[in-house]
């Protein structure tokens, strides 16, 4: 579904519902939080060869699955607790997020549009650099219709994950030294 004239992209709708979930599990406003508006990428007519605005390196041959399943399961992806095994680079533990494509056999333009979302997160997620966000560090195929998007490995699950679980004795203002420079990051793009 694209945007119409005077909504935002798509881009911009998911980082204000991911900042909203942030504010709201450290209990604090969103009201002044300024957010870029992203320009919409056009759709290619074929995700054989999804291009994407940054280079991401292709890590499919590097990529072993620690378990046969997936680690953790959400509406529209799949996460697999996996090993980055590069030659002469120390093996790391990554996760590689599948994107799920329900709908594919009915209409081929349901992987298109899966293909904007996926491109549109790439474009944001590449070009934040800041500690308190996991790297991006490329893609790799055979997890789902769509290339899978390869990153640091968060040993305490998501954000919301640890701060429902491990984190949930910490104080207010410990969770604002943790949200604040990642609501500055999101600034920036």
């Amino acid at each position: 579904m694209s945007s119409q004239p005077g909504e935002p992209s798509l881009a911009v709708s998911r980082i204000r519902s991911f900042i909203k979930k942030v504010c709201q599990l450290f209990h604090f406003s969103l009201r002044g939080l300024p957010l870029a508006q992203e320009e919409e990428q056009r759709p290619r007519t074929s995700t054989s060869n999804l291009t994407f605005s940054r280079s991401l390196p292709d890590l499919t041959k590097y990529i072993k699955k620690k378990t046969l399943y997936q680690y953790d399961t959400s509406g529209f992806t799949d996460i697999y607790e996996c090993v980055l095994v590069k030659p002469r680079e120390p093996m790391k533990t990554v996760s590689v997020k599948a994107f799920k494509v329900p709908g594919i056999g009915r209409s081929p333009e349901v992987l298109q549009t899966h293909a904007k979302k996926l491109r549109a997160e790439v474009h944001i997620w590449s070009r934040l650099d800041h500690p308190n966000v996991l790297r991006l560090y490329g893609i790799a195929d055979g997890f789902s219709h769509l290339p899978a998007l390869v990153s640091q490995w968060a040993e305490n699950g998501t954000l919301t994950q640890y701060l429902e679980g491990p984190g949930r004795d910490i104080s207010k203002d410990e969770r604002t030294l943790i949200a604040s420079p990642v609501t500055v990051v999101f600034d920036k793009i």
